[in-house]
Formats: C-alpha cells, sequence, structure tokens
C-alpha cells in the first residue's frame, strides 16, 4: 500500500468533515469553531489534497465587507493536530484555484525529496 493510501486509511480522512471530526478529537483548538468560522467569515473548500505526511485545504476568509474574500492554502499534520499555512501567506491568493494550484506544486515538490 502506497504512503499516501495509507495516511487517509489511518487517519480515516476522507472528505471536508472527517478532517473536522479528527482535528476535534486530536486538539482542543477552535480552529473550526462556529464562532471562530463566523468572525472570520471563514469558509473551507471541500478538496482535500495530500502527501505522505499532510492533509492539504484552502479556506477562504473575508475579514471586512469592504474588502473581496480571499483564499489561504493551509496543511494540517495529522500526528500532531498542528494547522499551517502551507503556501504563500494569509490570503495570498485572490482566486481559489490558485491556492489550490499551489498545494499541488507543493505537493509535487515534497514527493521528489
Amino acid at each position: 500500500m502506497s504512503e499516501l493510501k495509507s495516511l487517509w486509511i489511518t487517519h480515516n480522512v476522507w472528505n471536508k468533515q472527517d478532517l473536522i471530526d479528527h482535528y476535534e478529537l486530536k486538539t482542543s483548538g477552535s480552529f473550526f469553531d462556529v464562532d471562530t468560522l463566523k468572525f472570520f467569515k471563514s469558509r473551507i473548500s471541500s478538496k482535500l489534497h495530500a502527501d505522505k505526511e499532510f492533509f492539504y485545504f484552502v479556506t477562504s476568509e473575508k475579514m471586512t465587507e469592504e474588502v473581496l474574500r480571499k483564499f489561504t492554502a493551509r496543511s494540517y499534520g495529522p500526528k500532531t493536530g498542528a494547522i499551517s499555512i502551507a503556501v504563500g501567506e494569509f490570503q495570498s491568493f485572490v482566486y481559489s484555484i490558485d491556492a489550490h494550484r499551489a498545494i499541488e506544486k507543493l505537493i509535487k515538490k515534497r514527493s521528489k525529496k
């Protein structure tokens, strides 16, 4: 079995809700709490990516009504429960597709190591 397939099976993470459930079991963090998501006007993309070590996903935030929604590429470490910015900075993507492409590029680069 490939290491990548093993990551999905070992942690039983197959979709966005599984990722949220895993995070909530692993940590006492508030990243996915309803109040946190409302405060940042956050949305979580349903598309997940993975490599041998991390799951990746995209969030979008709209800090004020005057600014456009922007996107952030994030990583989730299932062993530690840590969520980090995977590529770029907070809200560094104007389009969701660009954040997903950046994640795919990162995964490709990491797989060559």
